[in-house]
């Protein structure tokens, strides 16, 4: 999991991919594109071509490499190193698709991470993954899986009939370049933002002839707010539409097949609702063609591919029964919204940092909101005049697909359908500002310009400041510790990481504890765990924890060692994975000790009788164990009592996206940045030599990122630092005493738990 093989070689492959086919359907066309468009139309054409083989179990492995060959023969056959139109076009549509790739990567690229933007806030993108892998490797077919959280999230999402279309640039470009899907994720969103701003650039170049203001255009009407924020949690869904609505639109004037291409494509994104914007589409190529009196002969491709394109949306016609029913069209549905949005997102600029929050100042907001529409308006009223029809038929796609959804669907989905339509309409506004340079009012629209280029360049950098990234060494520790124990389920993920249970772990038939899974792990009490926490080993009931061969879990200060059967296979710096041979029976009966915070004490005689009492127990197991110690922080520097000399590891409790150096008595111990989390995540950070006594731990966040520790937990003292003796950091040895030898667990050692074993266990 490379930066260099997710944001270099994964987005490279895919642009040439992506040219590859937009050549080729060019060619098969017998039309010539601007220049700018033929990358959007190889992004209709990759999701249309590879749509129908991951429909199926018996040809989904055959999608990626049917579109590689088709990309590789339309490069052959067009050899665009030769074409003149493409050279003399490229220069600034691809500094307008530059400069868009580097404003949707920056986000992740500047926390270091370099991973999936929306950790915590939304982690859709975990599901999205799970769906790629199996559609491009078993199609729709959800027959023989085992019960895992995989396997859960598949039913819940392939059996509604969920549309997939606009995950398979992703597929392409993953298996296409040999990374895994987490690490081409972000870059694959980037690269599509990037063939929107060539769509842009198309666009905006038909009412201007200035190549430099059409690529401003372009790569201004890419930051739409609430369109770049949906893209920094992950909506991978939201900017893959507003690639393809300007090859949607833009085909409809020029080619019957490319526009079949397109329609196909959208359908494969949305399934039948995606007809909201295709018949729009195909009503206004019917209009061109019937116009130019085009031969039904030359139809017949068209009506073919369209066809074929139908095939993948047949397959999704459950997902319409929820467009008005369920929480689709639920309008109590909020989804991640802290309430619903307000329309004028929609408009294209809204300053804010997270899109759920209200701008300060809001008057600002709203007047730049407003002036978006109405410059998107004007531009309407320039491009009739001078018969330029790319953004009137743009417009006009776009709305009549977003505003049905605004009619049906919840203000979640509402959310998302002011996305794309803010992508558009900034465009407008850009566009009448690009126009308006090459006309009379130079002058005018120079300080427009100047003014939405400002406000741009504003909002954006909220956004920026607001990203949460997942961290790259925790799920590539994940992904190691798959190869490790694949084929060594079921597997049981104690700890929330969506990506680990839905996704990196699928082939040790994962379930998260507290995820979506197929059978419930239960607590001691026959209740189940909270979702998006932790579940402790020792709250497990032992038969629910006993179906699982395998456990992995958070490296923490104050989590209890498993059971005696279960040996530790494996650790990293983050995570640490247990198992226990196939046959190895449970324990009768267990006796946790300690706390939540303080997971050791000395336990009481009378219970260790007790358990040595148990029918047909014949052993009493034993953790020994130093308690950790914990402390709340006492602001800044914080007096820790050390109860012993020896070797010491510092922990802080929580997630931060600053950068946070730990020192004792002034010697470092490490620092960590942006390390995003849910409840429950330990920072771990080294060791230091330390006598018995009181230290002063430091923690000192770095200017950077804005936040903390756990909601700026260390300016606030909230967050729990604990400090464990360094041979803590392995599993020490269980002790084994027969039953008749209880009082010798009563010496006033401190253990973990005490578990009462049959014979030979």
């Amino acid at each position: 999991m490379s930066l260099a093989g997710g944001w270099i070689l994964a987005p490279l492959v895919l642009a040439l991919v992506l040219a590859g086919l937009g050549l080729l359907a060019e060619r098969a066309a017998r039309v010539r594109l601007p220049g700018a468009l033929v990358a959007p139309a190889g992004l209709a054409a990759l999701i249309a071509l590879a749509g129908v083989p991951a429909t199926f179990d018996a040809t989904a492995e055959l999608a990626v490499p049917l579109v590689a060959v088709c990309a590789l023969a339309g490069l052959v056959l067009a050899r665009p190193w030769r074409d003149p139109r493409l050279r003399a076009a490229w220069p600034w549509p691809l500094l307008a698709a530059a400069g868009a790739f580097a404003v949707y990567a920056a986000p992740s690229l500047l926390t270091g991470q370099g991973s999936i933007a929306g950790y915590v806030k939304l982690d859709d993108s975990a599901t999205w993954l799970a769906l790629t892998d199996h559609v491009l490797e078993r199609g729709r077919d959800l027959s023989g899986l085992p019960p895992s959280s995989h396997t859960a999230t598949l039913q819940s999402w392939l059996e509604g009939g969920y549309p997939v279309g606009a995950f398979l640039p992703l597929g392409a470009a993953a298996g296409l370049s040999g990374q895994d899907l987490v690490n081409a994720y972000q870059p694959t969103i980037a690269l599509l933002a990037a063939v929107a701003a060539l769509g842009f650039f198309a666009v905006a170049h038909s009412l201007t002839s200035s190549r430099a203001a059409a690529a401003a255009a372009a790569l201004v009407a890419v930051q739409a707010s609430l369109l770049l924020g949906y893209a920094q949690w992950g909506g991978i869904k939201e900017v893959a539409t507003v690639a393809l609505l300007p090859p949607l639109a833009a085909l409809a004037l020029r080619s019957p097949l490319l526009l079949a291409i397109a329609v196909a494509a959208i359908g494969g994104t949305y399934g039948i609702n995606g007809m909201a914007w295709g018949a729009p589409a195909l009503a206004l190529g019917a209009a061109v063609a019937l116009r130019g009196r085009t031969r039904a002969r030359a139809l017949a491709p068209a009506a073919a591919v369209l066809a074929a394109g139908l095939v993948p949306v047949i397959a999704t016609l459950r997902f319409a029964e929820h467009t008005t029913i369920g929480a689709i069209a639920r309008q109590a549905e909020l989804g991640n919204l802290i309430a619903p949005l307000p329309l004028l997102q929609g408009a294209g600029l809204w300053p804010v940092g997270d899109f759920r929050i209200t701008p300060d100042p809001r008057l600002v907001a709203v007047v730049l909101a407003l002036a978006c529409a109405v410059a998107a308006a004007g531009a309407l009223a320039v491009a009739v005049r001078r018969r330029a029809w790319d953004w009137p038929a743009l417009a006009a796609v776009t709305v009549a697909g977003v505003v049905p959804a605004l009619v049906v669907g919840s203000p979640w989905v509402d959310a998302k359908a002011l996305a794309i339509l803010s992508g558009i309409s900034l465009l407008g506004a850009s566009c009448l500002v690009a126009a308006g340079l090459a006309g009379r009012g130079r002058a005018a629209a120079g300080v427009a310009g100047a003014v939405l280029l400002a406000a741009t360049a504003w909002s954006t950098g909220l956004i920026v400041r607001d990203v949460q990234i997942a961290p790259r060494e925790r799920l590539a520790e994940l992904r190691a510790l798959a190869a490790r124990v694949a084929g060594e389920g079921p597997l049981v993920l104690t700890d929330y990481e969506i990506y680990g249970s839905r996704h990196l772990l699928r082939e040790a038939e994962a379930e998260g504890a507290t995820d979506l899974r197929v059978r419930p792990v239960a607590r001691r009490d026959g209740t189940t765990f909270p979702e998006l926490g932790s579940a402790e080993v020792d709250e497990m009931a032992t038969d629910a924890l006993w179906v699982y061969r395998t456990l992995v879990r958070r490296r923490s200060p104050v989590a209890s060692r498993p059971p005696a059967a279960f040996r530790r296979i494996w650790a990293g710096r983050h995570w640490e994975a247990w198992q226990r041979a196939p046959k190895a029976p449970a324990p009768l009966a267990r006796l946790p000790l300690g706390t939540a915070v303080a997971p050791a004490a000395a336990p009481e005689c009378a219970a260790v009788r007790a358990l040595a009492e148990t029918p047909e127990a014949a052993v009493l197991a034993a953790a020994p164990r130093t308690p950790p110690v914990v402390v709340s922080p006492a602001g800044e520097d914080t007096s820790v009592p050390v109860p012993s000399e020896g070797s010491w590891r510092v922990w802080v409790g929580g997630s931060l996206r600053r950068t946070l150096e730990v020192s004792v008595d002034g010697r470092s111990v490490g620092s960590l940045r942006h390390e995003i989390a849910h409840n429950g995540h330990w920072l771990r950070f080294g060791t230091l030599d330390l006598t018995a006594g009181e230290h002063v731990v430091t923690l000192s966040v770095r200017r950077g990122l804005p936040a903390g520790v756990g909601a700026d937990a260390a300016q606030s003292g909230l967050a729990p630092l604990a400090l464990t003796p360094a041979e803590a950091d392995g599993p020490g040895p269980v002790v084994r005493v027969a039953v008749r030898d209880w009082r010798r667990l009563c010496d006033g050692r401190t253990y973990d738990w005490v578990e009462a074993l049959p014979a030979g266990a």
